[in-house]
């Protein structure tokens, strides 16, 4: 059946198949034969070709950090496109639309007028929100529209694939609840016969005894109020939530942390690395990063150090 569906995938470059398991014994033998296949033949397996030697051994270099359990993720806005969320600007434009004539991209003048400063965005559109009614008539608040976009009735399937991975926790600072879900949705059999709680959300839900935890950075859809977007925002949780940032202080020193779909241009996010960039200056420790500007920062990432960077 695998080699069934790879040489269909072979066949029709616009469509791939995604082989759902029912539990975590069927999971890991079809992930042998995957590889036992491929080892034996490579051509059997032409979507592995398609990478590179070098990207093929970063590849691996991960898998084997996954399986000792040394590996930790850092979920940035791009994992969630592929579930019909927009990256930052596009959010930010589509709240903006609401006030315009007609809606037209053609007719946003804040992102041009700001520069494309996110914070500077977010906090005019924050005025907006409270002054005006858009053109349907409506007054919402900027988290209460954010909360209506973002929350996505299913995962993407980056976010899927990402939490079939044997971590003990995950970071976001995503407001959607598409990790939620996918984690929940892992080993359905085994999780409803046991009765055991896949997922410890912190801080909304924190759970004793769970198999992962997600840290929740900058909120979440059903707490809009600890959404983190203006300028005024950032400025609280530096104050108010030093615990979480300690949390991915902890992570970032003791494990590998895998960025993906982050553009790490955030300044919470900064200040922590920068932190923990200092407290490993006697180490020769390198963490592994993969990342990728799938946010739609207009600015590039400043981060240097221990870092290896997967493009």
């Amino acid at each position: 059946m695998i080699q069934l569906f790879a040489n269909f995938v072979e066949d029709n470059d616009d469509v791939d198949v995604v082989l759902v398991c029912v539990d975590a014994a069927t999971y890991t033998n079809a992930q042998y034969l995957r590889r036992k296949m491929w080892k034996s033949d490579m051509n059997s397996m032409k979507g592995f070709n398609s990478l590179s030697n070098d990207m093929l051994s970063r590849c691996k270099d991960l898998a084997i950090l996954a399986s000792k359990g040394e590996l930790s993720l850092f979920i940035g806005a791009g994992v969630s496109i592929g579930a019909g969320c927009p990256s930052w600007f596009q959010l930010l434009g589509i709240i903006e639309d609401a006030f315009t004539p007609t809606g037209s991209e053609s007719e946003r003048k804040i992102g041009n007028k700001v520069n494309w400063d996110a914070l500077t965005f977010a906090d005019a559109l924050e005025e907006v929100c409270k002054t005006e009614t858009d053109r349907s008539g409506l007054q919402k608040s900027l988290k209460e529209r954010i909360a209506i976009i973002v929350d996505r009735p299913f995962p993407s399937l980056l976010m899927t694939l990402l939490a079939s991975l044997p971590t003990e926790g995950t970071i976001t600072q995503n407001y959607d609840r598409g990790a939620e879900m996918a984690y929940n949705n892992l080993n359905l059999v085994e999780h409803n016969i046991n009765n055991k709680h896949q997922l410890s959300v912190i801080p909304y839900n924190p759970m004793k005894g769970a198999n992962t935890w997600l840290l929740k950075m900058h909120g979440c859809v059903t707490s809009i109020d600890d959404i983190v977007i203006t300028s005024a925002d950032f400025a609280r949780f530096e104050k108010n939530k030093q615990a979480l940032g300690g949390l991915v202080q902890a992570n970032l020193l003791t494990s590998h942390m895998l960025f993906v779909g982050f553009s790490m241009t955030d300044m919470n996010y900064l200040r922590i690395i920068e932190e923990v960039r200092d407290a490993l200056k006697p180490s020769n420790q390198t963490k592994v990063v993969a990342s990728g500007d799938l946010q739609g920062s207009r600015s590039k990432p400043n981060i240097t150090g221990k870092f290896k960077t997967i493009n």
